[in-house]
């Protein structure tokens, strides 16, 4: 599994200011997935700001925004399709974004995806599948 930093770690091993990573990700120069309130910043998109490769973001003619709500999830259930979710977004190497915010007291999830036209479809299949083994066959328990 690829290497995943923080803000603070971009920013030390880049000599910058944190705020000036964060900047970056606002503007869409880099991309970098949301985990909780913290960024997770991969390998290629360290050296993508470092200048050391030249990596194309998502397709530059057609990206897919996606907004999921699911309803009945409970803190575990969250915290282990989020995990898995974030994890297979950076490990299967889709370009764009992934970010997770859940409503505990109304226990409810959603899930912000971006990506590249090409691959929405399967995150969307990998997503569908978990949330049958972690929803439903949970509640089926």
């Amino acid at each position: 599994m690829e290497k995943l930093y923080t803000v603070d770690e971009v920013a030390a091993q880049l000599k910058v200011h944190p705020r000036t990573i964060r900047r970056k990700i606002s503007s869409g120069e880099i991309y970098a997935s949301r985990v909780g309130k913290q960024y997770r910043i991969r390998q290629d998109q360290v050296l993508k700001l470092s200048g050391m490769e030249d990596i194309p973001g998502p397709n530059e003619f057609a990206s897919v925004s996606s907004v999921i709500e699911l309803k009945n999830v409970s803190v575990q259930q969250s915290a282990e399709l989020s995990a898995k979710m974030t994890s297979i977004f950076f490990s299967g190497g889709f370009k764009g974004s992934i970010h997770c915010s859940h409503d505990p007291k109304a226990k409810r999830l959603k899930l912000f995806i971006d990506c590249d036209i090409e691959r929405a479809p399967e995150i969307l299949s990998i997503l569908k599948l978990y949330i049958h083994t972690i929803l439903i066959e949970s509640e089926n328990d």
